[in-house]
């Protein structure tokens, strides 16, 4: 019976995907997640895909750089759907795969409970429209300002950078991530100043009850971190990376699914509608120059965004 629940979310990550007829498909997996990724490899055959099931060990960290049989792999391939433990998607396989012009959907993390939750369930379709449009007012401002109610209020130049609609579709400019699909940018290096009060989450490390983190940040870098328990994990953590690139403002995003609620995790976090995300860290694979040990995000909610004056999200809500 959950087989069969699982087959619906497993057809739409393959449509999203972009598997057609006649296409060179690789499934990649891990040890973790071997199981989902040979549902998906049944029902990416099943779609017409010349489908090839590749197994390679769990990674240890988020961006850890795969093997080269992997690498290689997946620039042969006209599709790739990754259904793994740990994000691929800021690693030089992935990057130089985009490049070649193979569609990546990746899923890292997923599990059978993700599959068959609400977020999975969205209109992706209708959602897209308002991902490009957003991503397209990004690449043509100069500037943007972040504010919620909680505190937050951060500026910082976008020129010359591109805004990336992860729409959930496979494209080949860049990743597909669903259900978490966002429009985001990669700010340039050493513009961000002012203040992130995150009242929404740190995916990966914990979301707040009760807890409003506050980050100051001075000539594009994270200077300090205020707050309660999680903010000064949240500092160690970094401080243990041990490289000086992970405070660098790496991201400004805006997660655009309506069916993502917080629950601590990047997945739906990050794409909850109208929350904004800034991160710290590497953002060479999306259009920057910062490569560092990690790329962490911070969640706010209910987010307010000026692109050059104007303002196209108030209060996390589209104003176009």
């Amino acid at each position: 019976m959950r087989d069969m629940l699982l087959t619906r979310p497993a057809r739409t990550i393959v449509e999203l995907s972009g598997v057609e007829p006649g296409l060179q498909v690789l499934v990649l997996t891990d040890t973790d997640k071997f199981t989902i990724g040979k549902l998906i490899a049944g029902v990416a055959h099943e779609a017409g895909g010349k489908v090839c099931l590749m197994v390679m060990p769990a990674q240890k960290m988020q961006g850890e750089e795969l093997p080269p049989t992997v690498a290689a792999a997946m620039k042969a391939a006209d599709v790739v759907i990754a259904m793994v433990a740990k994000n691929m998607a800021h690693t030089t396989a992935r990057l130089e795969a985009t490049r070649k012009g193979t569609k990546i959907l990746l899923m890292p993390r997923v599990t059978e409970d993700r599959l068959l939750a609400p977020p999975m369930e969205a209109d992706f379709h209708a959602l897209r429209p308002i991902i490009e449009g957003l991503a397209k007012r990004m690449t043509e401002a100069k500037t943007a300002r972040l504010t919620n109610a909680a505190g937050t209020d951060i500026r910082m130049s976008l020129e010359g950078r591109k805004g990336r609609a992860l729409s959930g579709f496979g494209n080949r400019e860049d990743i597909a991530a669903p259900p978490g699909v966002e429009a985001s940018i990669a700010p340039l290096e050493g513009t961000a100043e002012g203040i992130v009060v995150v009242d929404g989450s740190i995916p990966g490390v914990g979301f707040m009850e009760g807890e409003n983190p506050r980050i100051t940040v001075k000539g594009g870098r994270f200077e300090s971190i205020t707050g309660g328990p999680l903010a000064s994990t949240f500092g160690k953590l970094l401080a243990s990376l041990n490289d000086p690139n992970v405070y660098h403002v790496a991201e400004l995003g805006v997660g655009l699914n309506p069916l993502c609620k917080l629950r601590g995790a990047p997945d739906d976090d990050e794409g909850e509608f109208g929350s904004a995300h800034v991160a710290f860290g590497t953002n060479k694979f999306m259009g920057g120059t910062v490569l560092a040990a990690a790329h962490y995000d911070v969640v706010v909610r209910k987010a307010t965004l000026e692109l050059d004056g104007v303002v196209v999200l108030k209060d996390g809500e589209i104003q176009f």
